[in-house]
């Protein structure tokens, strides 16, 4: 009796014990996989952020490349360094005539601490600005093409460098900027949802210094990176975006997203904890939940077999395991947070966990034997695949497909598109037919949404909502390349610096956009505005040669910006000028275009303004 007595423990024990071991097993196989989809899905998130912040500091470099380049185009100025280089014009004159005019346009430059204007002999022409004679000291005569200076003066700036060409593309010299670095600071500050823990750096691809916010002083500083992170960074691509990991005391997640054109990187640096904290509370409670119910299962079989210890300890153990599966898929299938419905072949909806429910915003009766088809609306992604081909041919190949798929839902009688990212596994049957489908899909809505806006503000004024100078350059690239007649009117607005000198930033922002308003409202369908900067326009016009049309345009653009403008109780008046140039009368290039068009427009504002003048 004790000999069966302790066999009959034995048996228990066993039983508990692979019971437990069963459980253990099956839950990491569903938790693991789940566990490594949440940290690819947090990785690819992170991805997407960091190149919208990347894009973001892109966009503030090109900015100031943009202010720079204005410089460079004033005319006059540029002849009198053309006609310095040609021994025209003595060094002292050229000053005299370049200080004041470079320094009233760079006064209205944000964040400029300097600015100096050398001629390929590597002489000073004009040095403006509250840092200028120190910049002078700097050694000027190699001028790099980068946005990120680390080695400049003991004051951090920002150095961006253009050149000056003549009309015949000889090089006169160039006009060196220096910025502010904490200009940078709004970028640098902080990243996604991570506040104070993610450090956000500019990294140097050749000297390996980076910039960074402090937060302790509020500032952007120069820090020395350390030899962790400096040893990791030797083996990086610095032109492919990576995500690594770097142990430092403790390990952190680094994103490294490259500055296209700008000699260096951003690096996103959040710890590792930090990074996956979703992932591992998500992880803590499956397993929780697994450690809990193997423990009650356990506990539930060893008195129910007790009794019937030699008959029924197999049996029990047995059921207790497929109960324990059978939970666990359940529990997997109900709580993870990505949709998933199950259907048949011709679509008709079987199940649908609550993720499902709530993106479709259906709740179980009205959701019950409906088909996946009433959902999907026609020429929304892909969509038309679904509902057109049989789904059986479309997973013949693998027995998988992927694509966007946009579902309508019902919100105040309005019908919402919610686009997703869809998965569809065909299960088959013993005869190798597909019996059901597993539909997984994730909202990319807000994704798709970002990206457009991205893609908006790269080919828009943010304040004006006009085309930009680079949606500008494409139009007018195109136009030379496949139209036989259009011209192009140069747009200077005068009298505008009095205006947002005496009623101050706002009042001239507002003035500039009523005067994008009233441009705008004389273009023709066939025609494109857009903003070049400052206080300038720019109209492309298909016109014919004799220039009547462009003619007409402008004198309705001179009678819309004369009429007086009401301001925040302020009655303003602006006036304008216009030059206008023909392709390929004045000009067959879309810079002799341009060029032509400002000529026009400097002969307007010397016979007074609120006119226009021809090339």
């Amino acid at each position: 009796m004790p000999r069966l007595l302790s066999v009959g423990k034995r048996i228990v024990l066993f039983s508990l014990l692979t019971i437990l071991l069963t459980g253990i097993l099956v839950g990491l196989s569903a938790t693991v996989p789940m566990y490594h989809s949440i940290r690819s899905h947090i990785d690819q998130v992170n991805l997407a952020n960091a190149a919208a912040q990347a894009g973001t500091i892109e966009n503030h470099f090109a900015r100031y490349h943009a202010l720079a380049a204005q410089l460079t185009s004033r005319t006059e100025i540029r002849k009198r360094l053309e006609a310095y280089l040609a021994g025209e014009l003595s060094l002292a004159e050229l000053q005299a005539f370049s200080q004041p005019r470079l320094a009233e346009p760079a006064s209205h430059i944000p964040d400029l601490r300097a600015m100096v204007r050398i001629t390929t002999k590597q002489e000073v022409v004009a040095a403006v600005g509250e840092l200028a004679e120190q910049v002078k000291l700097l050694d000027l005569s190699a001028v790099p093409q980068k946005a990120v200076s680390l080695s400049d003066p003991a004051v951090d700036l920002i150095r961006v460098a253009a050149e000056i060409y003549s009309r015949e593309g000889v090089l006169l010299g160039w006009d060196i900027l220096y910025f502010d670095i904490q200009s940078l600071a709004p970028l640098l500050s902080e990243f996604s949802t991570y506040a104070g823990t993610a450090q956000l750096k500019l990294i140097s691809q050749n000297s390996l210094l980076s910039l960074g916010y402090d937060h302790a002083q509020q500032q952007v500083v120069r820090q020395e990176l350390k030899p962790a992170l400096k040893h990791a960074l030797t083996e990086l691509n610095y032109t492919e975006t990576r995500l690594f990991y770097v142990t430092d005391e403790q390990v952190f997640t680094l994103i490294y997203e490259p500055l296209m054109g700008m000699g260096c990187g951003l690096l996103i640096q959040i710890p590792q904890q930090v990074f996956y904290q979703a992932a591992y509370q998500d992880l803590l409670w499956a397993y929780l939940s697994i450690f809990v119910m193997l423990v009650i299962g356990a506990l539930i079989s060893y008195y129910a077999v007790r009794p019937l210890i030699n008959k029924l300890t197999r049996q029990a153990a047995e059921i207790e395991r497929h109960a324990i599966e059978l939970r666990l898929a359940a529990s997997v299938f109900e709580q993870t947070q990505q949709a998933i419905l199950i259907t048949d072949p011709q679509l008709n909806i079987v199940r649908a966990n609550q993720a499902a429910k709530k993106n479709l915003n259906v709740n179980d009766e009205l959701l019950t034997e409906r088909n996946l088809k009433e959902f999907l609306p026609p020429d929304t992604g892909d969509n038309n695949q679904l509902l057109t081909q049989d789904l059986t041919t479309l997973l013949d190949n693998n027995d998988s497909w992927q694509g966007e798929i946009g579902y309508k839902t019902t919100d105040c009688d309005e019908q919402n598109i919610t686009l997703t990212l869809q998965n569809i596994t065909s299960v088959k049957n013993a005869k190798a037919k597909p019996s059901y489908l597993i539909h997984i899909f994730s909202d990319i809505t807000e994704r798709k949404a970002a990206h457009r806006k991205i893609v908006y503000l790269a080919h828009h004024d943010p304040l004006t909502g006009l085309p930009n100078r680079n949606a500008l350059m494409k139009r007018l690239a195109y136009c030379v390349e496949h139209l036989d007649n259009f011209a192009v009117l140069f747009i200077d607005l005068d009298k505008f610096k009095p205006a947002n000198d005496n009623f101050g930033h706002l009042v001239g922002d507002q003035l500039l956009k009523e005067v994008a308003q009233r441009i705008n409202s004389v273009v023709r369908a066939s025609d494109m505005v857009g903003r070049l900067g400052g206080d300038e326009f720019l109209m492309i016009v298909e016109a014919k040669q004799d220039s009547s049309q462009a003619k007409v345009i402008a004198e309705k653009i001179i009678k819309q910006v004369m009429q007086p403008f009401h301001i925040d109780g302020n009655d303003l008046s602006l006036g304008v000028s216009i030059g206008i140039a023909h392709h390929p009368k004045d000009a067959d290039s879309a810079a002799g275009i341009i060029e032509a068009a400002d000529t026009a427009m400097y002969k307007a504002k010397q016979g007074g303004g609120n006119c226009f003048a021809c090339y």
